[in-house]
């Protein structure tokens, strides 16, 4: 018997979390990690598995995001705290886009 998963490839971890999905009854990104983002109102974004800042000014701030490009624009944007993979934006957010 081999680890092949329930698509018949090895190492395809789609084809795992499918699985675990329906077995257990969560969605399947519980259990690989994902983007998050996290807004209060239009004053504050949380942005979880930011992997770089690619623009940063006080109207737009580009975010490399697991496979996409994540953009605010707005007025007095300023980032309120950064971590290794969170960023943290406050201001007046007026739009968010997404570019895969």
């Amino acid at each position: 018997m081999t680890d092949r998963d329930d698509r018949g490839s090895r190492g395809d971890h789609r084809g795992i979390s499918a699985g675990l999905s329906r077995m257990l009854g969560e969605p399947r990104q519980a259990f690989f990690p994902a983007a998050r983002l996290e807004f209060s109102a239009n004053r504050e974004a949380v942005i979880e598995g930011c992997k770089g800042i690619l623009e940063y000014s006080d109207t737009v701030v580009r975010l490399s995001v697991d496979r996409m490009v994540v953009r605010l624009r707005g007025r007095d944007l300023e980032l309120k705290s950064m971590s290794s993979s969170t960023v943290a934006v406050r201001g007046i957010i007026a739009s968010v886009d997404f570019t895969l």
